[in-house]
């Protein structure tokens, strides 16, 4: 081995480490700028959900007001149709079926050209998410209740704002939601308000979040067609106690007002059709003009052909 030979291999390998350690101190550099920035993000996460938090009970707080005036809330109830979302409030009253999603945004909240904006970013996902709101409740509610259903918006941090998107969603402020909300023209009876009440909230205040109502899945044993063959067969019961109900101890129904129906005969006569009534018809007729022509029809021989009378003449009187 040459002279030096050891310390040159040992001085290449510590350089390779050294390489070695370089690179791993980059990537942990990497690695800590990626955690730093993910820190961040869960602490603005967490500012916006203790925000959020505290928004919908202020909201809470000031629907629930509502209750001396006929309407009836739900609070952090299922979205129809979302298992991981909710809906952060819902009123049932005299003006309708009012869903609430309570917004606690920070800076400036305007509308600018139909669309809501908040510090000048564009939020209309917030608009089309109202809508989707609307429609997934309309969908659990009966055809002439759907029409009823409609969500806003409450921003907490600007109690005095009141706008309409161009979509048709309204924006109001802490402060203005009551006297919105009693504003409405009134649609719903107190019995129909109750009603309402009590089927949402067995609906959707459960564990499972309800499926959404759409023509998907009609096949599926889950689907909405088994979800709505369930609801009309319950229906069907409910229809059929009432009838067993209305009838008294001594098997006679309480009320008198219906006719029995009659039996259906077990024998069901089937028609012919009218390419077969027409071949009876011209059978029926060339059997009459025949037994016409059979019995009164006159025999030509008998037949007396009348002769013309001579015409007898005169002898003219002879001269006296």
């Amino acid at each position: 081995m040459a002279a030096g030979a050891g310390a040159t291999e040992q001085a290449r390998l510590a350089a390779e480490r050294v390489i070695r350690l370089k690179r791993e101190l980059a990537d942990a550099h990497v690695a800590v700028q990626r955690l730093q920035q993910q820190v961040q993000h869960a602490e603005r996460a967490e500012r916006a959900w203790n925000a959020g938090a505290a928004g919908e009970l202020l909201v809470a707080d000031r629907l629930d007001l509502l209750a001396s005036d006929g309407w009836l809330a739900l609070h952090d109830v299922h979205w129809p149709g979302r298992p991981k979302a909710n809906l952060d409030h819902l009123l049932v009253g005299p003006g309708g079926i009012v869903i609430v999603d309570a917004k606690n945004w920070s800076g400036e909240v305007q509308l600018r050209r139909g669309e809501l904006t908040q510090n000048g970013s564009v939020r209309s996902k917030e608009s089309v998410s109202a809508l989707d709101q609307a429609g997934a409740v309309a969908a659990l509610l009966e055809p002439q209740h759907r029409q009823l259903v409609q969500t806003w918006l409450c921003m907490v941090g600007h109690p005095d704002l009141k706008v309409v998107t161009g979509a048709g969603v309204r924006v109001e402020g802490l402060n203005t939601i009551s006297a919105s909300v009693l504003e409405l023209p009134k649609v719903l009876e107190p019995e129909f308000v109750g009603a309402i009440h009590h089927y949402l909230l067995q609906l959707l205040g459960g564990e499972r979040s309800p499926a959404l109502l759409t023509t998907a899945g009609l096949a599926s044993a889950d689907g909405a067609g088994a979800t709505l063959q369930q609801r009309r067969m319950a229906s069907g019961r409910m229809r059929s106690q009432q009838a067993d109900r209305s009838i008294g101890p001594t098997g006679v129904r309480r009320s008198q007002g219906t006719r029995p129906q009659r039996r259906k005969s077990g024998r069901s006569k089937k028609k012919p059709g009218c390419l077969a009534v027409s071949a009876q018809l011209a059978a029926i007729g060339v059997a009459l003009i025949y037994l016409v022509n059979l019995i009164g029809g006159p025999d030509p021989s008998d037949v007396m052909v009348p002769q013309p009378t001579p015409t007898v003449s005169q002898p003219a009187d002879s001269a006296g």
